[in-house]
């Protein structure tokens, strides 16, 4: 039995850790932080940089990033590719010790973490993490209209990975989804964060704009296209990993909307130039620093470690949590491997436009400055 129709969109919250180097616990997701994972299973929502969206609304805001994430928690881990996993069907404030023992035994390379906000039945099977055909997978958000996509996605399964499916959720399914098209992408000599990023595409593809989906494996780094009409839009905030590679999404399928919250988190200590658009609120306390970046854009670092999550786990004015964070654009994919680094990319021709319109006006806004500032040297002198 599989979960029917809802018109509005839930919204859960997640975060996953990922580096090439160093293991940590679950419990830096859970517990050690300003905004961490229990914080934001009862309390107010932080979504810093959101209403600096072009798309902002208050009341899809609400509505797609949940207060109140009260449906059970789940944790997956991995140190060599090997995946653990545990879940509840409680909520993650009500596990006390029981939660506090769970994610100190949680500790890995990679770890996955979620609260949810369910639409289906509160059952330790419809929890996420999910694990499938050895990949990890979580959601944020909702497919609609899904008495029309479910039987289109059982279609398109072998046998092995419908028997895979436990629960009743969405989710689960696009996540077999996913496991299908990375064995594709295997069988067709991709590997590793390749393999994931084509995957990716395509079950978002497979899920919002079907005739897309029967395109070749090969065409698989295309662009969607545009989007209309909110009433049959979904979120698709997903987030997967084979053990060693990340890859995790922030989409909706409406050009009008932004999809649910997702940051992308990276140490302090680590020396990268990333892209995106700076908080224009922002003074530098030194001739020296740099403002955070309000929106990330497209781009490609050699970070060694990274965290993603719906919200960020520490408030931003916290200097000693030694992490800095950046909203990814709508219709983004954030891709880590460990041999490479991080990259992130645009999913649709929609956030293509609005990065290069964003990148126009942030050039337009330095020559202002620069010219500002020989005017002001030339009056000096």
């Amino acid at each position: 039995v599989f979960l029917t129709s809802v018109s509005t969109c839930m919204g859960c919250r997640m975060a996953l850790y990922a580096s090439s180097e160093e293991a940590v616990g679950a419990d830096t997701l859970f517990l050690h932080g300003d905004n961490d994972l229990t914080d934001q299973t009862n309390g107010e929502a932080y979504l810093p940089y959101l209403s600096m969206s072009p798309l902002f609304s208050e009341e899809d805001s609400a509505k797609r990033n949940s207060r109140f994430n009260l449906d059970g928690w789940g944790i997956a881990w991995t140190e060599n590719g090997t995946w653990s996993v545990h879940k509840s069907a409680n909520p993650a404030t009500a596990g006390g010790v029981v939660t506090e023992e769970a994610c100190a035994a949680a500790r890995g390379r990679i770890v996955f973490g979620h609260v949810r906000n369910g639409t289906s039945a509160r059952l330790e099977v419809n929890n996420h993490p999910f694990l499938i055909d050895g990949l990890a997978w979580m959601h944020n958000g909702m497919v609609v209209d899904l008495e029309t996509v479910r039987p289109r996605l059982l279609a398109s399964l072998p046998e092995d990975l419908k028997a895979q499916i436990h629960g009743q959720t969405d989710s689960e399914l696009a996540g077999a989804v996913f496991a299908s098209y990375v064995r594709r992408a295997r069988a067709d000599n991709h590997s590793g964060a390749e393999a994931l990023s084509m995957a990716m595409r395509l079950t978002i593809r497979d899920v919002v704009q079907p005739a897309l989906s029967q395109q070749v494996l090969a065409a698989s780094s295309g662009k969607l296209g545009r989007f209309g009409s909110a009433q049959n839009a979904s979120s698709l905030n997903y987030a997967a990993s084979d053990g060693h590679s990340v890859v995790a999404t922030r989409f909706r399928s409406c050009d009008a909307e932004d999809p649910p919250t997702l940051y992308l988190g990276w140490p302090l200590d680590d020396a990268v130039e990333v892209k995106g658009t700076r908080d224009p609120a922002c003074r530098p306390d030194s001739a020296t620093a740099k403002c955070p970046l309000a929106r990330l854009g497209p781009m490609s670092i050699a970070a060694r470690r990274l965290w993603i999550a719906s919200e960020p786990l520490n408030y931003l004015d916290n200097k000693e949590s030694m992490r800095v964070w950046g909203l990814l654009p709508k219709d983004s994919m954030v891709v880590f491997d460990g041999a490479s680094g991080v990259t992130v990319s645009c999913l649709s021709e929609a956030c293509e436009a609005r990065t290069a319109a964003a990148e126009a006006s942030e050039e337009a806004a330095e020559t202002a400055e620069t010219a500002e500032a020989q005017v002001s040297h030339h009056v000096h002198f």
